[in-house]
């Protein structure tokens, strides 16, 4: 393979891959910079005293360490993210300071929005000199003397997906909790030696599995995604209402909000009983409340899009790289569904919005009809796409992108797709090993921010739940496309019907 600008041929692993160059493009142009993955983590009653606070950081930063030598994709760089032909390179060391941040905070920062104003800042940071420094940071933050601390794990998305953010926390946890007798090569600056992982390097999803790909749906997904701005038509489902400017950058917006383990058990048997998901219920409140705050002439239909784990339908142990097992690997395997809304869906629903204006209650039963069943056709769609498996998914047409840099840069000539994504990474267990109490470490609470996209969705809502705990929804825009209080009174509209849905008998 020949050499990249920033590289040596000898350590080059690979080329970037078609979700990897997409990512890498969104960076490139600051359309889409940092994600995170939160949590809260319990300290051992007896490492929480002021005098044990270089014990504690040690202990953490070990942990951290032990995840990155198992983990190539915490070890390797991006050169040559300008070319059309990005490449994965191989690094000698990382350096624990570098990466590892701590920060003391006081008890403005120690609350739920005081967080996420903090977290704007750092999703909004570029990351730099990707050919010589691993393209992702830990931020720790703690309060003097607490017997909690706040790791927000933060990376370029050209590296991982959200399913590989839960790794590397439960990772820690583990370590956290069983200390290694083998030694860590970490020397006394804090450069952790790192080994080749040439052998080990995991390739593009794209090469986990063969994405077979219909004439019919090939034609139908080139017209609509490789067509020039100028020739692509309108749809009623496109977020007009949220236009798109091609020389915009990041600028992120955040809220969150929590659902308590006792709603999130009543919720869950309500999604059963309806035949549905958590995410297919988001979708249902997104469309339902979307269509009350936007007027059907700003807003005919809707579109929304939920993230996939393609990891359910990746086998372990292709014949190229037999050792790979995707449940338990760092890197990108994820594909996306559509959900549209047509104008005909979205005009009955403002209709029943209409119609529940003059009663007591604006949760009537017609439009919980239509929650219900939205909730379960999203669902519905969710496991007719995981049933295909790799068939006729987007990811097989990557190979017909020549050049991801103007594919993004085409995207932000077009209308917005879509007016809202859920992103949904489920249950991670905080006391797996239930070692929690004074003795132990556990994580209590998860929250998955992302920066907000410059030509994807409109609004991103992003879930994640502690086992036995809280589900937290953190909801993200760009500030310059989508106004505040419109997005604050479609969240507001979602967290009324989830308490709602709970609470009904």
């Amino acid at each position: 393979m020949a050499a990249t600008k920033g590289s040596s041929a000898r350590n080059v692993l690979r080329r970037l891959g078609g979700m990897e160059k997409y990512q890498a493009a969104l960076h490139l142009y600051k359309y889409q910079l940092g994600n995170s993955l939160i949590c809260r983590y319990t300290i051992p009653a007896d490492l929480a005293r002021p005098e044990k606070d270089a014990e504690l950081r040690q202990a953490f930063e070990e942990a951290v360490g032990r995840v990155v030598l198992k983990h190539p994709m915490l070890q390797v760089g991006v050169a040559g993210k300008e070319t059309r032909k990005p490449v994965f390179v191989e690094l000698q060391s990382l350096d624990m300071k570098r990466h590892v941040e701590w920060r003391t905070i006081d008890a403005a920062v120690d609350t739920e929005q005081g967080l996420m104003e903090l977290m704007v800042k750092e999703l909004d940071r570029p990351f730099v000199d990707l050919e010589t420094v691993q393209p992702w940071r830990v931020l720790v933050l703690r309060a003097e003397a607490s017997r909690e601390l706040i790791a927000a794990f933060i990376w370029n998305h050209a590296l991982l997906d959200g399913m590989s953010a839960k790794m590397f926390h439960s990772g820690v946890l583990l370590h956290l909790n069983f200390h290694s007798c083998t030694p860590l090569p970490l020397d006394k600056n804090g450069v952790l030696t790192l080994s080749s992982v040439r052998d080990r390097f995991p390739p593009p999803m794209e090469k986990m599995a063969t994405y077979t790909v219909g004439k019919r749906f090939t034609t139908f997904e080139l017209l609509s995604e490789l067509r020039p701005a100028a020739l692509s038509a309108k749809s009623a489902t496109d977020a007009s209402w949220a236009p798109i400017h091609a020389e915009m950058s990041v600028k992120t917006r955040l809220y969150s909000f929590g659902v308590g383990a006792d709603a999130l058990g009543r919720l869950l048997g309500r999604c059963r009983a309806g035949k549905t998901t958590v995410t297919g219920l988001l979708n249902a409140l997104a469309a339902v409340c979307f269509a009350r705050a936007l007027p059907a002439e700003a807003a005919p239909g809707f579109k929304g899009v939920s993230v996939v784990n393609m990891r359910q339908v990746t086998p372990a142990g292709p014949p190229q790289c037999p050792w790979l097992v995707p449940d338990e690997t760092m890197a990108n395997v994820v594909s996306v569904q559509e959900h549209p809304f047509t104008p005909k869906i979205v005009g009955e629903i403002r209709a029943h919005h209409a119609a529940a204006s003059s009663q007591e209650s604006r949760y009537t039963a017609a439009l919980e009809a239509d929650v219900w069943a939205a909730a379960a056709a999203v669902r519905q769609q969710l496991v007719d796409k995981l049933a295909k498996g790799v068939n006729n998914d987007v990811v097989g047409l990557f190979k017909y992108v020549p050049d991801w840099r103007t594919y993004i840069r085409e995207l932000s000539r077009k209308p917005r797709p879509s007016a809202w994504l859920v992103t949904n990474l489920g249950v991670l267990d905080g006391d797996p090993l239930e070692r929690g109490g004074d003795d132990g470490w556990s994580i209590t609470r998860t929250a998955l921010a992302l920066s907000a996209p410059v030509v994807n969705s409109a609004v991103e809502f992003c879930v994640s739940s502690t086992k036995g705990g809280d589900m937290v929804v953190v909801v993200d825009w760009h500030d310059a496309v989508v106004d505040a209080e419109l997005v604050l009174g479609i969240v507001q509209d979602i967290r009324g019907w989830l308490e709602y849905l709970a609470a009904k008998e």
